[in-house]
């Protein structure tokens, strides 16, 4: 095996690592053995400094200082060898891989020379007149004092040098009133090596519960310490956790606790509207770690449950209790009269505060957890932002609340049972369905039996071929949002039987499909994702029907029908722009057949202005409000409302109201001149309108 380059964190015992100044990114000094993350770039002082504690701890071998790299070599802090290019993570398998390195030099000569030293020492040591006449004692029955003990332990690690072996001995002969001669010393050497290299026992092999990986019992804690640290998620648009809005009033949603498995979910707030703004998670853990990051100074640091919330596009949608199922339930002995009304009383309770009384919440699409957020008017350490989540497992027929003991009852847990007996009551069904209500027949069952996987695949393969020659229609590149979402069967009578037997009606079967096209893998098609980003990013929406005239996922059109709707508050903030706050009545006049407000105009050309700057142009969009004040009465100046770089502006956009429709006036270039009718709006030389709507 051939020597490989000696890495940088090895130095000599009087030197240290090579440090220069940076001319990338910054004109400081970095250190060569941490990344920028751990130790930022900084003065040559201070480098100094953290690099005598990297000399500090540093491993010492023959003429070397081994220090500790942090560099991306592999995860975490490691050290290298400097003959090989292995890396250790522990400072203890360091120093024994030291010794044991296959390809350190001059390795065998290094053993060699030792053994002939010690075998040139040993016979030194003869014994003295005066312990000649005293026999030899096998090492076996030899009591010797525990100086001797200590030496004969020193002697199976390393071998000392003749003189130290001597001084030892003639001690230990003075208080044992007996000497040491080398063949006792070569004896004890071997029979403790012999006692080390013993037949070992079998270790212990366990799994790790977190990735399934075998390793040793001793090594699982620093494994699940090195593979599976508990470090705060980084929330990004490819890994976020889900959420749902279920107060929209006060700006609360449910949140996943964690990303993996099935959990309670969380209550998390974020009202950035009203008079009051209220930014808040429920978790304690999460409420000490906001109030740590607010004493630091880091008032804008939130969890990562806040953090999801930037990606939280859907609504849920509120069931409306009725007092009959109700009645039904007590009919069938759920609860009683009294509870029956406890139940009605918090119903109009949450009506008079307009938030909902009970939302069913589902991440996952299992049939054993429910998961529901009941509203709770008094504030407790178990609801501290006015909600509290019930849990039912129908597999164990358990419900869960914080507010009570298992198997006691509350009144979250009655109103839990009223929304599951009203949208699902077939969970609570334990006998069989009556003879009169058809059963579904066995072939039904997705996924498919083997005998009806085969008749599938026969029917597909007769009947569903792709021809040889593709429509053009199919052939040519789509927009990302022209492609289905659903994929629904065509056919409505079964094609194998006899007879038209018409089929059932189409029923999900999965909701993670995907599509492979040419230009890549399209995933989660009835959510918005990746794909919709791409399409309505700025640098990508382009003059064409494509790009505005895309099918809405159900998530967006629920989103759409929210906000457009007459019922909810006017006044409600909705989005917020560098520029401007838009409300739910702004939205209205864009989306609805009224007049149109100049806010939501402005925000709309500020939407134009940043496509054009997408495109490597720069405009200039007078503000709408601006615009009519050259007019009469006030004939302001026209000029005064231009920036300062108008000149060196690609195009100034002049949007102009007349009755029914706007007109998008762009003037041509500065040095012509150009001259605006204040009366009726036309225009001159050099002056173009373009009608944008009607």
């Amino acid at each position: 095996m051939s020597r490989v380059a000696m890495h940088h964190s090895i130095i000599t015992c009087d030197g240290k690592p090579a440090v220069e100044r940076c001319t990338t990114c910054c004109r400081q000094f970095h250190c060569p053995l941490c990344p920028k993350g751990m130790f930022k770039p900084n003065q040559p002082a201070r480098l100094q400094r953290h690099l005598e504690v990297h000399i500090k701890n540093a491993i010492a071998f023959q003429d070397k200082k081994i220090c500790r790299c942090n560099l991306n070599c592999r995860n975490g802090g490691h050290y290298h060898c400097p003959f090989c290019d292995k890396t250790v993570v522990r400072r203890t398998d360091m120093q024994a891989h030291l010794k044991s390195c296959p390809i350190q030099p001059s390795s065998t000569s290094a053993a060699a020379q030792s053994k002939q030293s010690q075998d040139s020492s040993l016979p030194s040591l003869q014994p003295s007149s005066s312990a000649a006449s005293i026999p030899l004692l096998p090492p076996t029955i030899i009591s010797p004092s525990p100086d001797l003990l200590v030496q004969q332990d020193t002697l199976t690690c390393t071998i000392p040098s003749a003189q130290s072996i001597q001084t030892s001995t003639i001690h230990s002969s003075a208080d044992t009133h007996m000497t040491l001669s080398s063949p006792l010393v070569s004896s004890s050497v071997v029979h403790t090596i012999q006692e080390t290299e013993g037949p070992k026992s079998k270790l212990k092999q366990v799994q790790c519960p977190l990735c399934s990986v075998t390793c040793l019992k001793r090594n699982l804690a620093k494994h699940i310490q090195r593979k599976h640290p508990k470090k705060p998620k980084d929330v990004t648009e490819s890994d976020y956790l889900r959420s749902v809005c279920v107060d929209a009033k006060n700006g609360i949603s449910a949140v996943q606790k964690g990303g993996h498995g099935f959990s309670i979910p969380i209550h998390v707030q974020n009202k950035t509207w009203g008079r009051v703004h209220k930014v808040q998670c429920e978790l304690e853990e999460c409420r000490q770690y906001s109030k740590m990051a607010s004493r630091s100074g880091l008032i804008f640091t939130h969890c990562e449950h806040i953090r999801s919330l930037q990606y939280c596009t859907d609504i849920a949608t509120e069931e409306c209790l009725r007092e009959d199922i109700l009645s039904e339930m007590v009919h069938l002995k759920f609860f009683g009269d009294p509870k029956k009304s406890t139940c009605i009383k918090r119903q109009e309770n949450a009506q008079a505060a307009h938030v909902p009384l009970c939302v069913e919440v589902s991440f996952e699409e299992s049939s054993k957890h429910f998961c529901f957020s009941v509203h709770e008017p008094t504030l407790h350490s178990y609801s501290r932002l006015g909600r509290i989540f019930v849990t039912y497992n129908s597999s164990a027929n358990t419900w869960h609340c914080p507010c009570a003991k298992p198997r006691m009852s509350c009144v979250h847990k009655n109103i839990s049972k009223w929304h599951l007996f009203q949208t699902n009551p077939d969970v609570f069904r334990t006998e069989e369905t009556s003879t009169s209500t058809p059963k579904k027949h066995p072939d039904t069952v997705y996924p498919p039996s083997a005998e009806v996987f085969k008749r599938l695949v026969e029917y597909i393969y007769g009947h569903k071929k792709l021809p040889a020659n593709l429509p053009d229609d199919v052939i040519k590149p789509k927009a990302l949002t022209d492609y289905v979402t659903e994929l629904q069967p065509a056919e409505t009578v079964c094609a194998l039987c006899p007879g038209p037997v018409n089929l059932e009606e189409s029923s999900r079967i999965s909701r993670k499909a995907r599509i492979i096209t040419l230009n890549g893998v399209i995933e989660n098609n009835n959510a918005c994702g990746p794909h919709c980003e791409i399409i309505t990013k700025s640098e990508n929406v382009r003059p064409c029907r494509s790009s505005w005239t895309f099918k809405l996922h159900p998530a967006q059109e629920q989103l759409l029908k929210y906000v457009l709707d007459t019922d909810n508050l006017a006044g409600e903030l909705i989005v917020k722009t560098g520029k401007s706050c838009l409300t739910r009545a702004d939205f209205w006049g864009l989306g609805l057949n009224k007049e149109m407000e100049s806010t939501i105009g402005n925000a709309c050309f500020e939407v134009i202005e940043k496509i054009a700057q997408s495109q490597g142009k720069t405009i200039f969009v007078a503000d709408l409000y601006v615009v009519p004040t050259w007019r009469k009465p006030t004939m302001c100046d026209p000029l005064a409302s231009l920036p300062n770089d108008a000149k060196i502006r690609d195009a100034i956009v002049i949007p102009v109201w007349k009755p029914g429709h706007f007109l998008l006036s762009k003037p041509f270039p500065v040095t012509k001149s150009w001259q605006l009718d204040r009366e009726n709006w036309i225009t001159n030389s050099g002056f173009s309108t373009t009608t944008i709507w009607d």
